[in-house]
């Protein structure tokens, strides 16, 4: 599964030269500078690994993302990144860090992330999983608590 275009004014762009075409060559050398700034900042590795707490809201202004995208010197690549990961982000940059401005647009490129689809679609996980348990089961029911594992053992909590 990819999303490796961007519906940008009403034109499809895939790839670099579309940048360039369609923005201009000094929009397309800033995004490659961003490309850059953001790649330099946070490698795979460290992409894989930052499943550790990072606040998607920042207090101070200079560690909001849009104080990254406020450095790009060209209004369009500034949007067109907006426009690529927006739907992502699921908020405004102003409301997100830098590092979650910058996960959100590195998991475009392969070599941070691979997209995968389920075949039958996402409900096939839940009913796989559900074929390989052998407990009761609430399929298609609204969860309305869940209880930690020492609540059905209390025995585990003196452990010693």
């Amino acid at each position: 599964m990819r999303g490796s275009c961007v519906l940008f004014d009403g034109r499809v762009l895939s790839n670099l030269d579309d940048v360039s075409e369609h923005l201009g060559p000094s929009a397309r050398d800033a995004l490659v500078s961003f490309d850059r700034y953001a790649r330099d900042r946070i490698s795979p590795q460290e992409f894989y690994h930052s499943d550790e707490a990072n606040p998607a809201v920042s207090e101070s202004a200079a560690t909001r993302f849009d104080s990254v995208l406020a450095t790009i010197p060209e209004p369009l690549t500034r949007r067109y990144i907006e426009t690529l990961i927006h739907s992502d982000l699921a908020t405004e940059p102003r409301h997100t860090s830098i590092a979650y401005g910058l996960h959100n647009y590195l998991m475009n490129d392969p070599a941070y992330m691979h997209l995968y689809s389920i075949a039958g679609g996402n409900e096939a996980l839940a009913l796989e999983l559900a074929a390989r348990v052998r407990a009761e089961k609430h399929l298609q029911h609204t969860v309305q608590r869940m209880l930690h594992m020492f609540e059905y053992y209390p025995m585990y909590l003196n452990l010693q």
